[in-house]
């Protein structure tokens, strides 16, 4: 992992400053995006758009932009799927452009411009609003349960017994 971050930062970000952003998810939803990678694919374009919000409406205050879509930031995320002791653990790993990129007026050079450090409460606030339309995804998709016995049925259960039971204990740290 280090060495991959490395490899971003010297060859393809270069001299872009770079934020590493992460987003750990509750035991539940990483059962579920274990194995349905259309719901993860889903809830890490969610995670992205609000930190790009975030940025892009910092950028037009700071850089005094008529609109956030003059503001373009950049992103790579890796998936891991563990945790140090190789539990099931699914989660990303952004390493997200410390600022924003700017067109040039009339086809000029594309330039980067650095943003100031977020606070504690601004972090705070792109983690809840990425909660709020996780919660929205998953409401839409039949998977919200609000207690544990709703009765939402689980299709990994029906397809895959054994699977599920084996997603099950590595989420809670169970070793049979």
């Amino acid at each position: 992992m280090s060495d991959g971050a490395a490899f971003l930062v010297e060859r393809v970000f270069g001299d872009t400053a770079v934020r590493h952003w992460v987003l750990s998810l509750p035991p539940p939803l990483r059962y579920h995006l274990a194995y349905d990678v259309s719901l993860l694919g889903e809830v890490l374009r969610v995670f992205v758009h609000e930190v790009f919000r975030f940025l892009r409406w910092r950028a037009k205050t700071e850089l005094g932009l008529e609109s956030v879509t003059q503001a373009h930031p950049g992103a790579v995320t890796v998936v891991q799927r563990f945790s140090s002791n190789l539990g099931l653990n699914v989660h990303f790993h952004s390493l997200v452009t410390d600022g924003v990129f700017l067109e040039g007026d009339a086809g000029g050079p594309v330039t980067f411009h650095g943003l100031s450090v977020p606070t504690d409460e601004e972090v705070s606030g792109v983690a809840w609003e990425t909660c709020r339309r996780v919660r929205d995804v998953l409401i839409r998709r039949g998977l919200w349960k609000d207690h544990e016995d709703d009765g939402v049925e689980d299709p990994l259960v029906a397809a895959d017994p054994g699977l599920a039971n084996l997603y099950r204990a590595s989420i809670c740290g169970v070793l049979s």
